[in-house]
């Protein structure tokens, strides 16, 4: 059995220092299934996928006729860390996930610590500035890597004192999320 942490043969890395990663894992369906999709009002299938499906398939995309795309499924394994997560999740629609659960394994967890850590907007409270960077930034990462472990000593501790391991999770996670400096302070979340 292979860890769900390690990424695909088919990934692309994303995030800084390549510490997050999305992997194709399977898929259902193929152009054809498209296409044939888009027949279904004319009582049409074919076989085989030829020139003519290629037009047609260009012409569902540029013109915006896009539920015969919907036929394909693809599934996806996704490293990224609680924030983009939490934002995924929250603009979702029309897919499912699961992710992996500190209940019932320890294994390979990592934290995600930017490789700079950007300037506050002046004037937009939802942004941060662009190639604008605090000047601390090795003193913050620093200070990062210490919340990190200090959260994960203060969850295991816990959980040898007998405290409830799911409540336990949500407590430590949100004493992180309450720091003014939230965006950087999640912990990594593996969403597959």
């Amino acid at each position: 059995m292979q860890s769900t942490n390690i990424p695909p043969t088919n990934h692309v890395k994303v995030l800084d220092n390549n510490q997050g990663w999305v992997g194709l894992i399977d898929h259902m369906g193929t152009e054809s299934t498209i296409t044939n999709a888009a027949r279904v009002s004319f009582g049409k299938m074919k076989e085989t996928f030829d020139e003519k499906d290629e037009v047609l398939l260009k012409y569902l995309i540029d013109n915006k006729h896009l539920t015969p795309l919907e036929h394909v499924k693809f599934q996806f394994s996704v490293h990224c860390p609680l924030f983009v997560r939490g934002q995924w999740h929250r603009h979702r629609a029309g897919w499912s996930y699961n992710e992996i659960s500190r209940r019932y394994t320890e294994v390979d967890l990592e934290f995600y610590l930017p490789e700079n850590y950007r300037s506050q907007s002046k004037d937009n409270k939802q942004a941060s500035l662009d190639n604008e960077f605090i000047k601390n930034n090795d003193e913050a990462k620093i200070i990062m890597q210490e919340a990190n472990i200090n959260a994960l000593n203060t969850y295991n501790k816990l959980i040898e004192m007998g405290a409830d391991i799911e409540i336990n999770d949500d407590a430590v996670i949100l004493d992180l999320e309450s720091d003014r400096n939230k965006r950087i302070v999640d912990v990594c979340c593996l969403a597959v």
